[in-house]
């Protein structure tokens, strides 16, 4: 058997809880720092996992640079070990998404193996109309429930407004009952939202969903 090792089987339980979020199902997943961040008890998980990243671009493009094979000297996979492409963090930290990885899989490539994107919010600029969250905002979830999701939205221009559209799900599979910021709470009872955030400035947002409610699609808000 290919990578046997002797121990407890302990694959997959993480994917598990991801879409049961089940108490018992978190009892048999291993410690995460992805995890403990979203319970409360990793506060430094985004600056860590955002440098990790950063650095792993810097060593990949180093590699590359330093590379003096020719390509009738390579194997054709073997380029993977220079990938600089690391969406392990942004996955988790803005779309709060289950990176697949596996061992022997390649570490950076999202959803490894053609594996469906699971994640509980995805961001469109309808302004543009495109997909991907608009320029000058970043975004942060900081908490999980099997009914609710805690992001964080800020706008870092100083001078302009930007529109946000928030989808439930990477495909609308998950409905929003309703959307708070502390003071007002918002009934959506939709798939997605738009947000609005005046320059220079941001909100927490608690929103209340109803996950796997939905027939996935690839349609955009504004089809």
């Amino acid at each position: 058997m290919y990578g046997y090792c002797p121990g407890d089987y302990h694959l997959n339980f993480l994917e598990i809880y991801y879409r049961s979020m089940r108490p018992e199902d978190r009892a048999r997943v291993e410690e995460t720092p992805w995890y403990s961040f979203l319970e409360g008890k990793n506060p430094d998980y985004p600056t860590k996992a955002l440098h990790a990243a950063l650095d792993h671009i810097r060593r990949s493009v180093e590699s590359i640079r330093a590379d003096r094979s020719t390509p009738d000297t390579r194997l054709s996979d073997t380029v993977m070990d220079f990938n600089p492409a690391s969406a392990a963090a942004l996955t988790q930290l803005m779309a709060g998404g289950l990176f697949i990885q596996h061992p022997g899989w390649a570490k950076t490539s999202p959803a490894s193996g053609g594996s469906l994107l699971h994640c509980r919010l995805r961001y469109f600029d309808s302004v543009r109309q495109r997909a991907g969250i608009p320029e000058d905002v970043a975004a942060l979830v900081d908490a999980m429930t099997h009914d609710s999701v805690s992001v964080t939205l800020v706008n870092v221009n100083e001078t302009e407004s930007r529109l946000v559209t928030v989808q439930a799900g990477a495909y609308g599979e998950h409905q929003v009952i309703s959307v708070s910021n502390g003071d007002q709470t918002q009934v959506v009872n939709d798939k997605w939202f738009h947000v609005r955030i005046a320059p220079g400035s941001g909100a927490k947002l608690l929103i209340k969903m109803k996950r796997f409610a939905n027939e996935p699609s690839l349609s955009f808000p504004w089809d």
